[in-house]
């Protein structure tokens, strides 16, 4: 289930990056439309042979990262697309596909490491239930219930029907 969750993320990630802005990327859109393509097409290794050249010309590509990262969960190597994502970062800290997909990363694999990304998505999206609820699960997981609960509490109605949690 965890694997699966990941590359549905991953999959609607996707489908931000290479619909909502096409031809952003500065690539020849005709790249783009055949990385989108596999992408779209779930062909996966496709996509990562497709994007490796277009990171070639452009290394400082934030979207392209994030691309490569939603590849590389797509074939089941998320160390490899976490790294994608967190490169991608690193050229755009604030970039929403790629802190999207490395929280979820993190999360499924019960990574504390998850926590300050958690908390870089609440600085932008202040209101997001889901990020507070993970953030507070996260916190509770490492013992921290001082700084959980108000978590816990913000997330609002997210956990009511969550007997775990509600528990927790």
């Amino acid at each position: 289930m965890g694997t699966r969750r990941v590359l549905e993320v991953c999959l609607v990630l996707a489908e931000l990056l290479l619909f909502a802005f096409p031809g952003a990327l500065g690539q020849n859109t005709s790249d783009l439309d055949r990385i989108a393509s596999a992408l779209g097409e779930n062909d996966f290794p496709r996509a990562l042979e497709l994007v490796r050249p277009a990171l070639a010309a452009a290394p400082a590509n934030a979207q392209l990262w994030a691309m490569q990262g939603v590849a590389y969960v797509g074939v089941g190597q998320k160390k490899e697309g976490l790294a994608s994502f967190l490169k991608s970062l690193n050229f755009a800290p604030n970039y929403l596909p790629a802190l999207e997909g490395a929280i979820q990363i993190e999360y499924e694999a019960g990574s504390k490491r998850a926590i300050p990304l958690l908390e870089r998505m609440l600085r932008l999206r202040p209101t997001d239930s889901v990020s507070r609820g993970m953030l507070a699960v996260l916190e509770y997981q490492q013992g921290d219930c001082a700084a959980a609960a108000p978590q816990f509490e913000k997330a609002g109605t997210l956990f009511a029907s969550q007997p775990t949690a509600l528990h927790a």
